[in-house]
């Protein structure tokens, strides 16, 4: 198998496709609206990609970017991520990583309308 990726936009021809599968594959409490994943693809906040095997949609991923962190090597750190009432453990390459700033990256990300909280 060799996948290829394309950059999701609200015009791309996959949008239907990544939006079936986000809202089929994420139960209603731990997604955002789907158009704010759109919407922040278009800011350097984050990236959308949908991905092929050939001309089969396979999948999509969405990456918040924040250039200090793109590497590999992720380990388990002490903190965690608390959006509403979802609870995440965070994962990183840098043990000494700049809490604050990351939560400020993804209260961006949400506009502010979910309560994030790094601890």
């Amino acid at each position: 198998m060799f996948l290829k990726a394309k950059s999701l936009l609200p015009w791309s021809s996959s949008y239907r496709a990544v939006k079936k599968l986000y809202m089929d594959a994420f139960p209603k409490n731990e997604r955002l609206p789907y158009i704010f994943l759109l919407a922040n693809s278009l800011r350097p906040l984050a990236s959308c990609y949908a991905y092929y095997d050939k001309k089969q949609f396979v999948g999509f991923t969405y990456i918040l970017e924040s250039r200090e962190y793109e590497r590999n090597g992720y380990q388990l750190t002490s903190h965690y991520y608390f959006e509403g009432q979802e609870s995440c453990q965070v994962l990183t390459t840098d043990q000494n990583v700049d809490l604050e700033h990351f939560q400020k990256l993804v209260k961006r990300a949400v506009l502010g309308l979910v309560s994030i909280i790094v601890r």
